[in-house]
């Protein structure tokens, strides 16, 4: 009997196969990802493609890890944590898959109003946000390309997660091993018992796996084992655009973000839109992120594409981990937001801690904050 079954590979999903692996215990990855047929046939090749049929939130992100955010400055929580072992985690999965898709940058970003300029003084002072801030007063951006209004600050310690790139690269290991299986698995396809689960996969006879983990993202909401926990969604909205001359070799953020991708590709975003549980593309959205790039730049861009996802949210903005109140073989992983790239290596090492070795969960994230009362 194969010991887990992980339901969704997103960034959680994969992140989880891997210290599955680590600590060698058994497990295959359902995803219902769906390439279309290789030209010969291999599965190692349905990697080559990019679309995903949910456009779950991981499939789309901007996979920034910065460690202090908003209007106020504030750090993220956790992060003198979280990042170091986000940037352990994802070097050691380059070198095991003989890759590179983790890169150590810095964000410029303007500030808005004299309130976040008083914010972001009295954070300069504090010895606990100093390391994050330049100390290269002189850096900002070519204003030959880039119209400033504002003044800005550089942010170190930022970092960039390809999580596309991850995603494809670690689902072709997958396949290549065997525990990768492509399908949409319906909720009337698992029948869990009391020390094991039954999954009816792709139709054939019922497999048998000690535990399952629901990794799914914002499809948590449909799930008839986990819809009792009050996750809604956000729609979020972003563009990619080509711009040869803008050059950039560092994060943006002025009212909207500017992130490099590669051949002289950007992405743009993000807008959000709340409540919302499937993907949307709007030309409200496109607007918007026109206008703002429009007053942004200085010099000619096209877009190449307008993307949509939806990602999970839950009001606290803490992710959700631990086994179902009911069913002793089902749990779930979920609830990562829009900080999913800092917080799901730290949070899947977890989740395995407490699935093998029954170390209690941090309580700001166990699910049980939910129903114990």
């Amino acid at each position: 009997m194969i010991d887990y079954l992980i339901i969704g590979q997103g960034i959680a999903g994969t992140m989880l196969a891997y210290f599955f692996e680590e600590r060698g215990v058994t497990f295959n990855i359902v995803d219902a990802v769906d390439y279309g047929l290789a030209k010969n046939n291999s599965p190692t090749l349905l990697t080559d493609q990019l679309a995903h049929p949910f456009h779950g939130a991981s499939n789309v992100s901007t996979g920034i890890i910065n460690p202090v955010t908003g209007r106020r400055f504030v750090k993220s929580w956790m992060i003198d944590s979280l990042f170091p072992f986000a940037e352990k985690t994802y070097r050691a999965i380059e070198q095991k898959l003989q890759t590179s898709f983790y890169k150590k940058t810095k964000l410029y970003r303007t500030i808005p109003d004299q309130k976040a300029m008083n914010d972001f003084l009295l954070r300069l002072d504090d010895p606990d946000y100093q390391p994050f801030f330049s100390n290269n007063t002189n850096f900002k951006p070519d204003e030959k390309h880039i119209n400033l209004t504002k003044k800005g600050i550089t942010i170190k310690q930022v970092a960039k997660v390809n999580v596309l790139q991850l995603l494809r690269q670690y689902r072709n290991y997958l396949l290549k091993k065997g525990n990768f299986v492509q399908t949409n698995l319906d909720y009337h396809q698992i029948y869990p018992k009391d020390k094991h689960v039954e999954v009816d996969i792709n139709n054939r006879k019922k497999e048998k796996f000690k535990r399952l983990v629901f990794c799914e993202g914002y499809r948590v909401k449909n799930n008839p084992f986990f819809n009792f926990l009050p996750f809604t969604g956000s729609n979020g909205q972003t563009l990619i655009i080509q711009a040869p001359q803008l050059q950039l070799d560092y994060l943006l953020k002025s009212g909207i973000f500017v992130i490099p991708i590669d051949n002289e590709q950007y992405q743009i975003g993000t807008t959000w839109d709340w409540d919302i549980y499937e993907p949307k593309i709007t030309s409200e959205a496109y607007d918007k992120l026109i206008s703002k790039l429009n007053a942004l730049l200085k010099i000619p861009f096209s877009v190449v594409d307008h993307q949509a996802a939806v990602r999970p949210t839950i009001k606290d903005r803490r992710p959700v981990l631990g086994r179902h109140p009911k069913h002793p073989t089902i749990y779930l992983l979920n609830g990562l937001g829009t900080k999913g790239v800092s917080l799901s290596p730290y949070f899947a090492l977890q989740m395995v801690h407490f699935l093998v070795d029954r170390t209690p969960l941090l309580k700001e994230v166990s699910i049980n904050r939910f129903f114990s009362k």
